[in-house]
C-alpha cells in the first residue's frame, strides 16, 4: 500500500486483535494497519481515518465508528465530514478547554480545528464557531458549507470536524447542510 493514496481516507478495516493498550492491529485489503482507539471492536468491521503522518512501518488510523453505513466503500479527504455530538459548553474564552473535551468523546485523529454549531438553526443571530487551541472564530456570513470549505483545513492535514451542541442541532445543521456537499460520517463516542 502507498502511503499517500490513503492519506486522509475513510475505509472500512477489520480489527483483527489488540497490539497492546488502544493500539490494533487489523487488516485492510489483505495488508495489515494499525487502528488506534479500535480496542474495543476487536473482531469487526470498523470506519476507520488513515492518519495524515505515516508513524510506523505500518499505516496507522483511527478509529471512527462501528456503524458502517450501507454500501460504504471508502472516501477520499474531500469527500466527507466526520460530525459528532458535544456539548463544548462556554467556548468563547476556553479553546484549549472545547478541545479536550472533545477528544475526551472522539479521537479522530489530528485535528487542528473544529467547526461547533451550538444553536438549531442556521441564521445570522446564531454564530457557528471555529475553534483551535488557541482561538475561537465566530462565523455568521458564511453558510456551514462554505465555512466549511474556507475556515477548516485542509484534509490531507487534519481531520475535518463538525460537532453540534445536542441532537436537535446537530438534525437540524449538520443532516440538512452538509449533505448538500460532503458525506457526513457520526464518529462513535470512545468507550472509556
Amino acid at each position: 500500500m502507498v502511503f499517500d493514496e490513503l492519506r486522509g481516507r475513510l475505509e472500512v478495516v477489520h480489527i483483527d486483535r489488540i497490539r497492546f493498550g488502544d493500539l490494533c492491529v487489523g487488516t485492510f485489503e489483505g495488508n495489515e494497519v494499525l487502528v488506534r482507539y479500535g480496542q474495543h471492536h476487536v473482531g469487526k468491521d470498523c470506519i476507520i481515518r488513515f492518519s495524515n503522518k505515516q508513524r510506523s512501518e505500518l499505516p496507522f488510523s483511527f478509529f471512527i465508528s462501528s456503524h458502517i453505513p450501507p454500501g460504504f466503500r471508502g472516501l477520499g479527504p474531500y469527500d466527507y465530514i466526520l460530525e459528532g455530538v458535544v456539548d463544548l459548553g462556554e467556548v468563547y474564552n476556553k479553546p484549549a478547554r472545547a478541545m479536550e473535551t472533545l477528544f475526551g468523546r472522539y479521537r479522530p485523529g489530528d485535528v487542528f480545528s473544529l467547526f461547533y454549531l451550538p444553536y438549531p438553526s442556521e441564521s445570522r443571530s446564531h454564530p457557528r464557531f471555529l475553534i483551535t487551541p488557541w482561538a475561537v472564530r465566530s462565523d455568521y456570513e458564511n453558510s456551514i458549507a462554505e465555512s466549511i470549505d474556507h475556515l477548516l483545513p485542509d484534509p490531507y492535514k487534519s481531520s475535518r470536524v463538525v460537532v453540534a451542541k445536542d441532537g436537535d442541532s446537530y438534525k437540524n445543521l449538520c443532516s440538512k447542510v452538509l449533505l448538500s456537499r460532503f458525506r457526513g460520517i457520526e464518529m462513535e463516542p470512545l468507550q472509556h
